[in-house]
This record gives C-alpha cells, sequence and structure tokens, in this order.
C-alpha cells in the first residue's frame, strides 16, 4: 500500500521544486510515496521539471490561477492515495537520510486526528520557529500598546519572553499548539473521516493556525519531534515587497480571529487594534515631532485604515462560503499599497 503521499504547492518556485523533489528521492529510500505538486499558474517550467523524473509517482495539477496556499493545498490532499499525507513547503530541503521515514514512525504511535512536524532550520543550521504554543489574540494587542510598552520597558518584554518559551519547545520533542505550514504530516483520515482541510478563505498566511485551531477542537492534537530536522529557506515563493507581506498577514490575522473565536471577540479586537493605531500616532508625534519614524508609522496606519475601511465587514459577515479570492491583498490592493510605501 501507498505510504505516505506528499503534497507541494509551486508558485514561481520551480527550481525549489526540483531542490526539494531531489533530496527526497536521495534520502527517502524505504517509503513509498507519491509527489503531488500544485501550480498555482506560475507560468514557469515545473512541468518539464516533474517529467525529467522518469519512473517516479509524481502528480501535477494545474489550478489555472493564483489560488493561494488553502487552495492549492487542498486541491493536493483530494486526490492524496497515501495512507498519510506530508504538506511540504516547495523551499524546504532534506539533508540526511530517513527524515521522513522517521517522523512517520513517530506519528504511527498518535492518534489518526495528529500531525507531526521535525524541526525547521535555517540554511546555516540554526534554529527556526517551527512551532508555538500559543494562539494570536488580544494579549498581542495589549502588549502592543503604546503606553504599555512606554510603562513596562524596563520591567517586562512581552514579545522576547514569549520567544524564549517558543525556543525552549525546540529542545525536546513534545506537544504543541501549533506547527509551521512548512511541514506537516498527519493520517489521511484528517480528511477523509473527519473533513478537516484548510481554510479557502485563506489566501496566504494564517492557515497553518487557524487549521491546527479547528484540529484541536476537535481533538487533534500537534507534536514537534526534536531528533529531526529539514532546512526551510522561507517566503521563497511571496513577492519581496514587505508592505504587501505585512498587510497580507494582518489581514489573515483578522480572518483567524473570527473565525476561531467569533463575532464579540472579533469586535473588541478590532477596537482595540483601531485605538493602538489612534494612540500609536499621538505618542508618536509627540515624541518624534516629525522624525523619520512618523513617517514610516504614517505609511502603515495608512494602509491599515485602508483594510479597516474594506474588509473589517467583510470579516465580520464573513459565512464561510466563498467562491472568489476575497481576502488576497495581493491581488486587490497591490496598487494601493505600492503607491503608500513608494
Amino acid at each position: 500500500m501507498l505510504k505516505l503521499s506528499i503534497v507541494i504547492v509551486n508558485y514561481k518556485t520551480a527550481a525549489l521544486v526540483k531542490q526539494c523533489i531531489e533530496s527526497i528521492y536521495d534520502f527517502e529510500k524505504e517509503l513509498s510515496i507519491e509527489i503531488i505538486v500544485v501550480d498555482n499558474c506560475s507560468n514557469d517550467n515545473v512541468k518539464e521539471i516533474l517529467d525529467s523524473f522518469i519512473n517516479e509517482n509524481i502528480s501535477y495539477i494545474q489550478m489555472g490561477y493564483n489560488s493561494g496556499f488553502s487552495r492549492a493545498n487542498n486541491a493536493g490532499m483530494k486526490i492524496a492515495k497515501g495512507e498519510y499525507i506530508l504538506l511540504l513547503n516547495s523551499d524546504t530541503y532534506l539533508t540526511k537520510a530517513n527524515t521522513l521515514k522517521n517522523t512517520l514512525e513517530f506519528l504511527k504511535t498518535k492518534t489518526k486526528k495528529d500531525v507531526l512536524a521535525p524541526v525547521l532550520l535555517h540554511q546555516d543550521l540554526s534554529y527556526q520557529c517551527s512551532a508555538r504554543n500559543w494562539y494570536f489574540g488580544w494579549k498581542d494587542l495589549l502588549y502592543a500598546n503604546p503606553f504599555f510598552i512606554y510603562f513596562t520597558r524596563n520591567n517586562f518584554d512581552f514579545r522576547q519572553e514569549r520567544n524564549a518559551k517558543d525556543k525552549k519547545l525546540h529542545e525536546h520533542t513534545g506537544e504543541v499548539k501549533w506547527i509551521n505550514g512548512a511541514f506537516q504530516m498527519f493520517h489521511h483520515s484528517i480528511i477523509t473521516e473527519f473533513k478537516l482541510y484548510y481554510d479557502n478563505d485563506f489566501f496566504l498566511y494564517g492557515e497553518d493556525v487557524e487549521w491546527a485551531y479547528r484540529i484541536n477542537k476537535n481533538g487533534g492534537r500537534f507534536y514537534l519531534l526534536h531528533s529531526e530536522s529539514l532546512i526551510h529557506l522561507g517566503s521563497a515563493s511571496s513577492e519581496n515587497l514587505n508592505m504587501l507581506k505585512t498587510a497580507q498577514i494582518e489581514l489573515s490575522n483578522w480572518l483567524f480571529i473570527k473565525k476561531s473565536f467569533g463575532r464579540l471577540y472579533f469586535i473588541i479586537y478590532i477596537f482595540l487594534d483601531f485605538l493602538n493605531m489612534f494612540i500609536d500616532e499621538i505618542f508618536w508625534r509627540v515624541k518624534t515631532k516629525g522624525g523619520e519614524e512618523t513617517i514610516q508609522n504614517k505609511k502603515i496606519r495608512k494602509i491599515k485604515k485602508h483594510l479597516y475601511s474594506k474588509y473589517w465587514w467583510q470579516i465580520l459577515n464573513n459565512n464561510n462560503k466563498t467562491s472568489d479570492l476575497k481576502f488576497n491583498v495581493y491581488e486587490n490592493d497591490k496598487k494601493f499599497i505600492q503607491t503608500q510605501t513608494n
């Protein structure tokens, strides 16, 4: 029986897809696998690259448009034939034998609702955050409040403390709240029996966190395997436009908040976020008196106000039955954001 189906989403990363697949065939000699590459209309030579892997079990899906990370992974999962499924980023590659085999063997000791990943490393083999024990929420807004930061900066650094706890998670094998979407291995039953696909409303970022929240809610658990690792380059398929990426992350965070915690929590969250922005505007005016930092903050605030005006009501009333990519700033807001950052 086919043991493992590996789903790889491609968006203009053909060379990385080739590197990723080559590393799988180089280091995984004992696993029965299929590889499913889902292409988000990249218009690159990825199909020709896949055809060069003669006699290998590789499938190709052309989405026909840039469907985003969630929809592309869902398309791959729907045709997967393996007993287990691995969602693997194109910008990852293996560096030693049997990483997938050993990870799979550990997963077999867990339930059919559980998800597993090894440790992700940077290219220089340094630590990369692969898992976390918290969900984004109102506490992040409290600790981002300018007054809170100003009056507690000498006594408490929330982000530094949380980052230290995240790093400590990676020092041993154990249960975590969620793992990075670059590598997620799980039993096929998660989609066939429990119907826990990614949420199609997410275009990019946040889909792995929301998926984890639903799996946790349905009795599943996430585990990080300290004994195994692989390289993850990071952000290889997203455009090198930092403000666009920031805006998409912001929008995906809002979507996660509403879907996971409900309408009331979302309304309170947006109110606190808007309050922070208002305080921040006054605070930096007083502190910098028109300095460079104020100019940058003005750009960020203007983009956030644009997101508020366009999306918060849509997200609040989203019914999860979408046929288009409503929440995609790369497609819908690229021109506006670029004019603010130039």
